[in-house]
């Protein structure tokens, strides 16, 4: 996460309601092997289409999604000082780059497509691709950490997803990073948790 994305975190929290914020990382495992994500996969990419008809619609959108998670990928995979080395990408390059993708929370209509994707990238393609243009990759991912935002407001410890803490770091795309960052989903077994023994 860049420092702007940290400062945009800070400015998402209501003014005035803060008194003072934690977050407590916690790094999960599941047994006793660490989580890691595929540093070539991008998930949960919003897409949205209007065209003539359903099928058109849903073409352009996939045809955007690509697009949007290869741009993710190489903003995960690379430093922003690098981006000026590479061109736009055209749809047939990055076709190439695709090993498959995957939809859900589908939304059609007559006109329009809407759905989240998921794209899976072929990881010795996009090494090839980017070690043509002399770009270095870093494509270890780390394991995931829990960030629990609590607030605390008047005193008291908040620890529900409502709070402003919660909500301006949920606006970040904290998935799709080599350290990808998971927060409370605010069913029963969070809200369990007494935030103030944190």
């Amino acid at each position: 996460m860049s420092a702007v994305d940290v400062y945009k975190v800070f400015r998402g929290v209501r003014r005035g309601a803060l008194v003072a914020a934690a977050c407590l990382l916690l790094v999960l495992y599941f047994g006793t092997v660490p989580l890691r994500a595929d540093p070539f996969t991008i998930s949960n990419v919003p897409v949205k289409a209007t065209a003539k008809d359903a099928s058109a619609a849903k073409t352009i959108a996939l045809a955007q999604g690509q697009r949007e998670a290869f741009r993710r990928l190489i903003s995960r995979l690379t430093r922003a000082a690098d981006g000026q080395y590479l061109p736009k990408a055209k749809d047939v390059d990055i076709e190439s780059l695709v090993a498959g993708f995957s939809l859900s929370d589908e939304k059609p209509s007559p006109k329009t497509y809407q759905a989240r994707m998921t794209v899976r990238f072929i990881g010795d393609n996009v090494r090839e691709y980017l070690k043509a243009y002399d770009v270095p990759i870093a494509d270890v991912t780390a394991t995931p950490v829990l960030l629990i935002p609590i607030l605390i407001e008047g005193g008291k410890a908040v620890l529900d997803p409502d709070n402003a803490w919660h909500e301006a770091w949920s606006s970040l795309d904290l998935e799709n990073t080599l350290t990808p960052i998971l927060l409370p989903v605010g069913d029963a077994s969070d809200l369990s948790v007494d935030a103030a023994t944190l």
